[in-house]
């Protein structure tokens, strides 16, 4: 059951207070994630309110009482003010007021590899949702670019991970032959080698790339393929 409450919240950066919509429970147990990580169905449906926006100042966060990463500073850019007014930046046309927020809040986390390209994939669920296939490429590629500054993805099992999620966010935006030479080297890893899931998934994306095939699965549908 997913439940949520309103809050009052005053800004961190501009004092303006905003009535937001807070997440306070939702089922996380039953379905499984995609290949990206994104959530199951019941999760993945409160994704609307995983981050609000200030109408004064407009910083985009989790929690408007609580400051960003330098957020004065972001705020300020003009790649976020791009993103603020229209016309957007042309190949952003279309994007979702959802996607948009979503967009803005990764900005934030750009000295944090992982953190920014997970944040940027948000994004691209959304317009996964409103069907904005090649909207959604781009915002993955942005996120593909963001991970590779991570190779050889061999400091920890965290960054394991993300190279693992990069093949799927290689092979959702179409670059099959990237993420099979990607996928490759994640086999190639001695910390993988140890890990057969990781190598189940590997391989299992492989085999759709080879199909070309970049449509979404989940992490279950990975671990039973033969």
């Amino acid at each position: 059951m997913t439940t949520y409450s309103n809050e009052v919240q005053a800004c961190a950066i501009c004092g303006l207070e905003t009535d937001c919509q807070i997440l306070m429970t939702t089922n996380t147990f039953f379905g499984s994630s995609d290949l990206d990580l994104r959530p199951a169905r019941m999760q993945r449906d409160t994704m609307h309110v995983w981050v609000q926006e200030c109408p004064g100042c407009h910083l985009v966060s989790s929690d408007l009482s609580y400051p960003e990463p330098d957020a004065v500073k972001t705020i300020a850019r003009d790649d976020y003010q791009a993103l603020i007014e229209p016309p957007l930046p042309k190949e952003l046309a279309g994007l979702p007021e959802l996607a948009n927020r979503l967009l803005r809040n990764a900005m934030f986390f750009e000295q944090d590899e992982g953190k920014f390209a997970q944040r940027v994939l948000r994004a691209a669920w959304d317009c996964d949702d409103h069907g904005l296939t090649e909207l959604a490429n781009t915002i993955r590629k942005r996120a593909a670019n963001s991970l590779q500054r991570l190779a050889p993805f061999n400091q920890s099992s965290s960054h394991n991970s993300l190279g693992v999620l990069l093949t799927d966010i290689l092979r959702r935006s179409g670059q099959f032959e990237k993420a099979i030479e990607h996928a490759a080297q994640m086999e190639g890893l001695e910390a993988v080698q140890h890990h057969s899931y990781m190598l189940k998934v590997l391989a299992f994306q492989k085999q759709l790339c080879a199909d070309q095939d970049a449509k979404v699965y989940t992490l279950d549908q990975a671990g039973s393929a033969s």
